[in-house]
Protein backbone atom coordinates (compact mmCIF):
# COMPACT_ATOMS: atom_id res chain seq x y z
CA UNK A 1 0.00 0.00 0.00
CA UNK A 2 0.78 3.56 -0.66
CA UNK A 3 -0.36 5.58 2.56
CA UNK A 4 2.95 7.75 1.92
CA UNK A 5 1.61 9.25 -1.09
CA UNK A 6 -1.82 10.63 1.23
CA UNK A 7 0.94 12.07 3.90
CA UNK A 8 2.84 14.12 1.25
CA UNK A 9 -1.28 15.71 0.13
CA UNK A 10 -2.43 16.10 3.46
CA UNK A 11 1.31 17.94 4.61
CA UNK A 12 0.79 20.30 1.42
CA UNK A 13 -2.56 21.12 2.77
CA UNK A 14 -1.55 21.60 5.85
CA UNK A 15 1.29 23.61 5.01
CA UNK A 16 -0.60 25.62 2.95
CA UNK A 17 -2.89 26.33 5.85
CA UNK A 18 -0.18 27.56 7.80
CA UNK A 19 1.38 29.85 5.65
CA UNK A 20 -2.07 31.97 5.28
CA UNK A 21 -1.61 32.52 9.48
CA UNK A 22 -4.23 29.94 10.61
CA UNK A 23 -4.11 29.19 14.16
CA UNK A 24 -3.03 26.15 16.02
CA UNK A 25 -5.44 25.08 19.10
CA UNK A 26 -4.04 22.41 21.74
CA UNK A 27 -6.27 20.20 23.52
CA UNK A 28 -5.00 18.31 26.27
CA UNK A 29 -7.90 16.96 29.07
CA UNK A 30 -4.64 15.67 31.40
CA UNK A 31 -2.95 19.72 31.54
CA UNK A 32 -4.21 20.94 34.75
CA UNK A 33 -4.69 24.30 33.77
CA UNK A 34 -7.09 23.23 30.79
CA UNK A 35 -10.32 25.39 30.72
CA UNK A 36 -12.87 26.00 28.15
CA UNK A 37 -11.47 29.49 26.93
CA UNK A 38 -7.70 28.00 25.94
CA UNK A 39 -5.53 28.41 24.91
CA UNK A 40 -5.07 25.10 26.10
CA UNK A 41 -8.61 23.07 25.66
CA UNK A 42 -9.67 20.65 28.47
CA UNK A 43 -12.13 18.88 25.04
CA UNK A 44 -11.56 19.04 21.24
CA UNK A 45 -15.48 20.15 21.75
CA UNK A 46 -14.75 23.92 22.97
CA UNK A 47 -11.50 24.06 20.65
CA UNK A 48 -13.50 23.32 17.52
CA UNK A 49 -15.98 25.83 18.65
CA UNK A 50 -13.40 28.02 18.68
CA UNK A 51 -11.46 27.50 15.51
CA UNK A 52 -12.35 28.79 12.42
CA UNK A 53 -11.68 27.89 8.70
CA UNK A 54 -7.76 26.77 8.15
CA UNK A 55 -6.92 26.56 11.70
CA UNK A 56 -5.68 23.42 13.34
CA UNK A 57 -6.86 21.96 16.02
CA UNK A 58 -3.97 19.60 17.84
CA UNK A 59 -5.39 16.89 19.99
CA UNK A 60 -2.68 15.34 22.69
CA UNK A 61 -3.35 11.67 23.77
CA UNK A 62 -6.12 10.10 25.82
CA UNK A 63 -9.94 9.16 25.42
CA UNK A 64 -12.22 11.90 24.86
CA UNK A 65 -15.69 10.89 25.65
CA UNK A 66 -17.82 13.72 23.52
CA UNK A 67 -19.85 14.44 20.56
CA UNK A 68 -17.44 16.51 18.07
CA UNK A 69 -19.73 18.84 15.80
CA UNK A 70 -17.36 20.36 13.27
CA UNK A 71 -19.03 23.27 11.13
CA UNK A 72 -15.47 24.88 9.16
CA UNK A 73 -12.43 24.07 7.07
CA UNK A 74 -9.85 22.91 9.75
CA UNK A 75 -7.70 20.12 10.60
CA UNK A 76 -8.43 18.06 13.73
CA UNK A 77 -5.02 16.04 14.28
CA UNK A 78 -3.56 14.02 17.24
CA UNK A 79 -0.09 14.70 17.99
CA UNK A 80 0.19 10.98 19.16
CA UNK A 81 -1.67 8.88 16.49
CA UNK A 82 -4.61 6.17 16.77
CA UNK A 83 -3.62 4.44 19.26
CA UNK A 84 -3.44 6.76 21.86
CA UNK A 85 -6.28 9.54 20.75
CA UNK A 86 -9.76 7.92 21.09
CA UNK A 87 -12.82 10.15 20.63
CA UNK A 88 -15.61 8.44 22.05
CA UNK A 89 -19.29 9.23 21.22
CA UNK A 90 -22.30 9.12 23.41
CA UNK A 91 -25.34 7.24 22.35
CA UNK A 92 -28.97 7.82 23.56
CA UNK A 93 -28.30 11.88 23.78
CA UNK A 94 -29.83 13.37 19.79
CA UNK A 95 -26.23 13.21 18.44
CA UNK A 96 -25.94 11.93 15.01
CA UNK A 97 -22.67 10.54 15.31
CA UNK A 98 -19.29 10.56 17.33
CA UNK A 99 -18.04 13.11 14.80
CA UNK A 100 -20.13 15.30 12.60
CA UNK A 101 -19.16 17.67 10.05
CA UNK A 102 -22.03 20.02 9.00
CA UNK A 103 -22.39 23.50 7.71
CA UNK A 104 -21.35 22.60 4.13
CA UNK A 105 -17.90 22.57 4.28
CA UNK A 106 -15.32 22.79 1.68
CA UNK A 107 -11.81 21.40 2.43
CA UNK A 108 -12.27 19.76 6.27
CA UNK A 109 -9.45 17.81 7.71
CA UNK A 110 -9.82 14.80 10.25
CA UNK A 111 -6.36 12.91 10.68
CA UNK A 112 -3.20 12.48 8.68
CA UNK A 113 -0.26 9.83 8.39
CA UNK A 114 0.09 9.54 12.48
CA UNK A 115 -1.89 12.28 13.45
CA UNK A 116 -5.33 9.83 13.05
CA UNK A 117 -7.72 9.01 15.62
CA UNK A 118 -9.93 5.69 17.14
CA UNK A 119 -13.15 7.32 16.36
CA UNK A 120 -15.98 5.08 18.30
CA UNK A 121 -19.44 5.11 17.11
CA UNK A 122 -22.80 5.49 18.43
CA UNK A 123 -26.22 3.88 18.30
CA UNK A 124 -29.17 6.26 19.41
CA UNK A 125 -31.44 2.96 19.19
CA UNK A 126 -34.12 4.71 17.13
CA UNK A 127 -33.96 2.84 13.27
CA UNK A 128 -35.52 4.91 11.54
CA UNK A 129 -32.52 7.59 12.42
CA UNK A 130 -28.83 6.54 11.08
CA UNK A 131 -25.67 7.23 13.33
CA UNK A 132 -22.00 6.99 12.52
CA UNK A 133 -18.60 7.23 14.33
CA UNK A 134 -18.27 10.07 11.34
CA UNK A 135 -21.30 11.36 9.85
CA UNK A 136 -21.41 14.01 7.35
CA UNK A 137 -24.75 15.65 7.76
CA UNK A 138 -25.83 17.81 4.27
CA UNK A 139 -23.47 18.68 1.25
CA UNK A 140 -19.75 18.59 1.58
CA UNK A 141 -16.34 19.18 -0.28
CA UNK A 142 -12.58 18.89 -0.24
CA UNK A 143 -12.59 16.28 2.96
CA UNK A 144 -9.75 14.71 3.70
CA UNK A 145 -10.06 11.57 5.87
CA UNK A 146 -6.58 10.10 6.72
CA UNK A 147 -5.36 7.71 8.97
CA UNK A 148 -8.10 6.73 11.43
CA UNK A 149 -9.06 3.83 12.73
CA UNK A 150 -13.11 4.54 12.44
CA UNK A 151 -14.91 1.91 14.31
CA UNK A 152 -18.69 1.20 14.51
CA UNK A 153 -21.09 0.56 17.54
CA UNK A 154 -24.01 -0.47 16.36
CA UNK A 155 -25.21 1.70 13.28
CA UNK A 156 -22.48 2.68 10.56
CA UNK A 157 -18.91 3.78 10.51
CA UNK A 158 -18.44 6.50 7.94
CA UNK A 159 -21.91 8.12 6.61
CA UNK A 160 -22.88 10.95 3.79
CA UNK A 161 -26.32 11.37 3.53
CA UNK A 162 -28.20 9.92 0.61
CA UNK A 163 -29.08 13.32 -1.14
CA UNK A 164 -26.80 16.20 -0.47
CA UNK A 165 -23.99 17.07 -2.87
CA UNK A 166 -20.86 15.30 -1.63
CA UNK A 167 -17.62 15.77 -3.97
CA UNK A 168 -13.62 15.82 -3.85
CA UNK A 169 -13.60 13.65 -1.00
CA UNK A 170 -9.82 11.68 0.03
CA UNK A 171 -9.88 8.82 2.54
CA UNK A 172 -6.95 7.05 2.52
CA UNK A 173 -5.11 5.19 5.64
CA UNK A 174 -7.79 4.77 7.91
CA UNK A 175 -8.98 1.02 9.35
CA UNK A 176 -12.50 0.24 9.44
CA UNK A 177 -13.62 -1.40 12.32
CA UNK A 178 -16.08 -2.46 14.83
CA UNK A 179 -19.72 -3.76 13.95
CA UNK A 180 -23.10 -2.69 12.73
CA UNK A 181 -25.57 -4.02 14.55
CA UNK A 182 -25.39 -4.84 18.81
CA UNK A 183 -24.44 -8.41 20.10
CA UNK A 184 -24.02 -11.46 18.91
CA UNK A 185 -27.33 -11.66 16.63
CA UNK A 186 -28.66 -9.04 13.67
CA UNK A 187 -31.89 -8.37 13.37
CA UNK A 188 -34.38 -8.78 10.47
CA UNK A 189 -34.30 -11.06 7.69
CA UNK A 190 -33.59 -8.69 4.41
CA UNK A 191 -33.82 -5.54 4.98
CA UNK A 192 -37.82 -4.37 4.56
CA UNK A 193 -37.81 -3.61 7.79
CA UNK A 194 -34.51 -1.71 8.26
CA UNK A 195 -35.95 1.62 9.69
CA UNK A 196 -38.25 0.31 11.45
CA UNK A 197 -37.23 -2.87 13.05
CA UNK A 198 -34.05 -1.96 15.75
CA UNK A 199 -30.42 -3.92 15.26
CA UNK A 200 -31.14 -4.35 11.72
CA UNK A 201 -27.15 -4.38 10.43
CA UNK A 202 -25.90 -0.96 8.61
CA UNK A 203 -23.31 -0.45 6.05
CA UNK A 204 -20.01 -0.18 7.50
CA UNK A 205 -18.99 2.78 5.19
CA UNK A 206 -22.06 3.81 3.03
CA UNK A 207 -21.26 6.97 0.29
CA UNK A 208 -23.39 8.44 -2.47
CA UNK A 209 -26.62 8.32 -3.73
CA UNK A 210 -27.66 4.65 -4.88
CA UNK A 211 -27.27 3.49 -8.49
CA UNK A 212 -25.64 6.43 -10.30
CA UNK A 213 -23.50 7.95 -7.88
CA UNK A 214 -26.80 10.41 -7.29
CA UNK A 215 -25.01 13.79 -6.18
CA UNK A 216 -21.75 12.30 -5.24
CA UNK A 217 -18.42 12.44 -7.58
CA UNK A 218 -14.68 12.41 -7.01
CA UNK A 219 -14.37 9.85 -4.61
CA UNK A 220 -10.76 8.13 -3.81
CA UNK A 221 -10.77 5.40 -1.72
CA UNK A 222 -7.46 4.43 -0.97
CA UNK A 223 -5.00 2.28 1.24
CA UNK A 224 -8.04 1.50 4.17
CA UNK A 225 -8.33 -1.50 5.66
CA UNK A 226 -12.06 -2.91 5.89
CA UNK A 227 -11.98 -5.27 9.04
CA UNK A 228 -15.39 -4.83 10.29
CA UNK A 229 -18.71 -6.67 10.65
CA UNK A 230 -21.87 -6.27 8.47
CA UNK A 231 -23.73 -9.86 9.06
CA UNK A 232 -23.92 -12.65 10.92
CA UNK A 233 -26.25 -15.88 11.74
CA UNK A 234 -29.58 -15.31 12.40
CA UNK A 235 -32.14 -18.42 13.75
CA UNK A 236 -34.93 -16.41 13.33
CA UNK A 237 -34.16 -16.61 9.67
CA UNK A 238 -34.34 -20.27 9.35
CA UNK A 239 -36.82 -20.30 7.15
CA UNK A 240 -35.31 -18.31 4.17
CA UNK A 241 -33.03 -18.64 1.98
CA UNK A 242 -30.25 -18.72 2.54
CA UNK A 243 -30.90 -19.68 5.73
CA UNK A 244 -30.18 -18.06 9.34
CA UNK A 245 -27.83 -15.42 7.45
CA UNK A 246 -28.79 -12.08 7.54
CA UNK A 247 -25.94 -9.49 6.70
CA UNK A 248 -24.94 -6.17 4.39
CA UNK A 249 -22.62 -4.53 2.49
CA UNK A 250 -19.20 -3.27 3.84
CA UNK A 251 -17.87 -0.63 1.67
CA UNK A 252 -20.56 1.33 -0.40
CA UNK A 253 -19.46 3.78 -3.10
CA UNK A 254 -21.70 5.18 -5.33
CA UNK A 255 -20.05 8.23 -6.73
CA UNK A 256 -19.09 9.08 -10.63
CA UNK A 257 -15.65 9.37 -11.29
CA UNK A 258 -15.04 7.15 -7.96
CA UNK A 259 -11.35 5.55 -7.17
CA UNK A 260 -11.33 2.64 -5.48
CA UNK A 261 -8.03 1.20 -5.29
CA UNK A 262 -5.22 -0.42 -2.77
CA UNK A 263 -7.15 -1.39 -0.35
CA UNK A 264 -7.52 -4.79 1.79
CA UNK A 265 -10.97 -6.13 2.57
CA UNK A 266 -11.26 -8.59 5.44
CA UNK A 267 -14.77 -7.77 6.95
CA UNK A 268 -17.36 -10.16 7.76
CA UNK A 269 -20.98 -10.13 6.37
CA UNK A 270 -23.98 -12.75 5.31
CA UNK A 271 -27.16 -13.34 3.18
CA UNK A 272 -25.80 -12.15 -0.25
CA UNK A 273 -23.82 -8.92 1.44
CA UNK A 274 -20.55 -8.00 -0.05
CA UNK A 275 -17.36 -6.41 0.45
CA UNK A 276 -17.92 -3.47 -1.43
CA UNK A 277 -20.27 -1.93 -4.39
CA UNK A 278 -19.77 0.42 -5.91
CA UNK A 279 -22.72 1.99 -8.51
CA UNK A 280 -21.61 5.23 -10.34
CA UNK A 281 -20.39 6.06 -13.64
CA UNK A 282 -16.54 6.22 -14.48
CA UNK A 283 -15.20 4.53 -11.23
CA UNK A 284 -12.24 2.78 -11.32
CA UNK A 285 -11.52 -0.42 -9.26
CA UNK A 286 -8.02 -1.67 -8.72
CA UNK A 287 -5.21 -3.20 -6.86
CA UNK A 288 -7.26 -3.87 -3.95
CA UNK A 289 -7.01 -7.32 -1.93
CA UNK A 290 -10.48 -9.26 -0.97
CA UNK A 291 -10.39 -11.71 1.82
CA UNK A 292 -13.58 -14.01 2.37
CA UNK A 293 -12.31 -15.59 5.28
CA UNK A 294 -15.46 -13.73 7.44
CA UNK A 295 -18.44 -14.42 4.25
CA UNK A 296 -20.68 -17.28 4.01
CA UNK A 297 -21.11 -18.87 0.70
CA UNK A 298 -23.71 -16.51 -0.14
CA UNK A 299 -21.89 -13.17 0.20
CA UNK A 300 -19.52 -11.99 -2.90
CA UNK A 301 -16.25 -9.78 -3.26
CA UNK A 302 -17.77 -7.09 -5.34
CA UNK A 303 -20.99 -5.90 -6.85
CA UNK A 304 -21.13 -2.91 -9.60
CA UNK A 305 -23.74 -1.05 -11.39
CA UNK A 306 -23.40 1.83 -13.88
CA UNK A 307 -19.82 2.33 -13.29
CA UNK A 308 -18.39 0.98 -17.38
CA UNK A 309 -16.32 -1.93 -16.87
CA UNK A 310 -16.97 -5.05 -17.31
CA UNK A 311 -16.62 -7.75 -14.60
CA UNK A 312 -13.82 -9.72 -16.04
CA UNK A 313 -11.46 -6.05 -16.60
CA UNK A 314 -12.26 -5.59 -12.68
CA UNK A 315 -11.58 -9.05 -11.66
CA UNK A 316 -8.34 -9.10 -13.50
CA UNK A 317 -7.35 -5.73 -12.03
CA UNK A 318 -7.65 -6.74 -8.24
CA UNK A 319 -6.80 -9.63 -6.18
CA UNK A 320 -8.82 -12.71 -4.34
CA UNK A 321 -8.05 -14.94 -1.94
CA UNK A 322 -9.97 -17.56 -3.72
CA UNK A 323 -10.80 -18.27 -7.31
CA UNK A 324 -13.94 -16.61 -8.62
CA UNK A 325 -17.59 -16.80 -10.37
CA UNK A 326 -18.11 -13.67 -12.47
CA UNK A 327 -22.32 -13.50 -12.52
CA UNK A 328 -23.81 -12.76 -14.80
CA UNK A 329 -20.83 -13.15 -17.15
CA UNK A 330 -17.29 -12.02 -17.66
CA UNK A 331 -18.59 -8.99 -20.48
CA UNK A 332 -21.73 -7.58 -18.20
CA UNK A 333 -21.21 -4.51 -16.55
CA UNK A 334 -23.75 -4.96 -13.81
CA UNK A 335 -22.96 -8.10 -11.47
CA UNK A 336 -21.27 -9.78 -9.10
CA UNK A 337 -17.88 -11.39 -8.27
CA UNK A 338 -18.31 -13.91 -5.71
CA UNK A 339 -16.58 -16.82 -4.84
CA UNK A 340 -16.16 -19.73 -7.65
CA UNK A 341 -14.27 -22.02 -9.73
CA UNK A 342 -12.63 -19.44 -12.24
CA UNK A 343 -9.16 -18.16 -11.77
CA UNK A 344 -10.88 -14.24 -11.75
CA UNK A 345 -7.94 -13.06 -13.92
CA UNK A 346 -9.49 -12.69 -17.35
CA UNK A 347 -8.49 -8.79 -18.06
CA UNK A 348 -8.37 -8.60 -22.07
CA UNK A 349 -7.00 -4.99 -21.70
CA UNK A 350 -3.33 -3.96 -22.35
CA UNK A 351 -3.52 -0.29 -20.81
CA UNK A 352 -2.70 -1.83 -17.32
CA UNK A 353 -3.56 1.01 -14.86
CA UNK A 354 -2.45 4.22 -17.20
CA UNK A 355 -5.58 6.04 -16.44
CA UNK A 356 -5.05 6.34 -13.04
Amino acid sequence: MSIHRHAILALTLVCAAGAAGAADLEVDQNDPGCNAAGPVYCTISDAVAAAGDGDRVLVAPGAYGENVVIDSDIALLSTAGRALTVISGISSVGSLGSVVVTGGTGGVQIGDAGQGFTINGIDNGNPAIENAALYFQGGHSGARILGNRIVAAGDHGLLTEFAPTISDFLIAGNVFAGKTFLGDVPAGCGFSQQFSLPNVPRQLVVMGGGAGGGNTSDVTFQDNLVVGTAGGPNPACGAFNPPFEQGNTLVTVDAADARIQDNRFEGTTARFGTSLRARGPDSRIRRNDFGSGGQTPTACYVFVQETGERLKRIAGRNDFDRPTALLPGGNATTGSICVGTGDGDDDDDDDGDDDD
